[in-house]
Parts: structure tokens; sequence; C-alpha cells
């Protein structure tokens, strides 16, 4: 996994693996992770959400009711693994990341890169909301003006 993560992406991070942990899932997967960025009602993430009008509480409902039907230990204290569809949009943020000419990978690189390949419940719940990825930059880079990601603190 890459290191340059921001503050408030570590920490959604390590929200999905404690909350994958506590639910004694086998794996950490992106639905864990999207949690970890709308758990928290004053993330950079979620105001990227509520600056396109989406539903956000709706989201968090599907993904609660996704999470919540994957599979679990039993009689065990495994640690869950990370699931390839984690690894893929970490790798996805990061390879956004230098293209944008960031040093470090923030909720917003992730959340274009949810809003391009994401699975289910989060794919069904951005067809609804009728924003288009056109939509999501634009807003991204009118928040951003002409900064970019170069320090944990940049969010």
């Amino acid at each position: 996994m890459a290191q340059n993560f921001t503050e408030n992406t570590e920490q959604a991070i390590q929200f999905a693996v404690n909350d994958a942990a506590r639910r004694k899932n086998t794996e950490v997967t992106e639905n864990h992770l999207l949690l970890g960025f709308l758990e928290e009602k004053t993330s950079y993430f979620r105001s990227l959400l509520t600056g396109l009008n989406t539903n956000v509480e709706q989201l968090i409902k599907e993904v609660e009711q996704h999470l919540n039907r994957l599979p679990t230990f039993t009689g065990t204290d495994a640690q869950p693994s990370i699931a390839r569809n984690l690894q893929n949009r970490i790798s996805e943020a990061e390879n956004l990341a230098k293209e944008w000419k960031d040093s470090y990978i923030s909720a917003d690189h992730f959340l274009v890169v949810y809003w391009k390949n994401a699975g289910e419940p989060f794919s069904s719940w951005k067809n609804n909301t009728k924003v288009s990825l056109k939509d999501v930059e634009a807003l991204i880079k009118n928040t951003r003006g002409d900064r970019h990601m170069d320090s944990k603190t940049a969010e």
C-alpha cells in the first residue's frame, strides 16, 4: 500500500480495518473504506458529496446493509485480509494523485475512483444521482483551486 495518504484518508483506512474486524468480516472491502469516508460528518469526502446535492444518508444506509451481508469469521479472532476491490481503489487513487501531480493521496482522489469504478452499492446509488464524473471533477477543481495535496494535512 502507498504511504503518502492525507491524515483524513489514513483515518478512513484505519476505520475500514477496524470496522471489518469488529464485524468479523473476512475481508476489508472498498465499502468499509467508503463508510470510513462517510462516517465523519465534516469530512472532505462527505462535504464534496453534499456539494453535489446527493443523498449521503441514503448511501450510508445502503453501504451498511451491504456490509451486514458480507462473510464473517466464526469462533476465531482472525484478522481480515485486504479485498481485491479495495486494493484496486487504492492503486487507482495513487495513480490519479500522480496524474494530478499531488504528493499525497486524498479523499477527492478516492471520490473520483469510486465514481469511475466502484461496485455495489455505490454504483447504483451514483447512477440514481444523475451526477456525472465531469460534475465531480469540476467541483473538486473549484474547491481546490490551484492547490495540490502536498502535505498530510492538505485537505
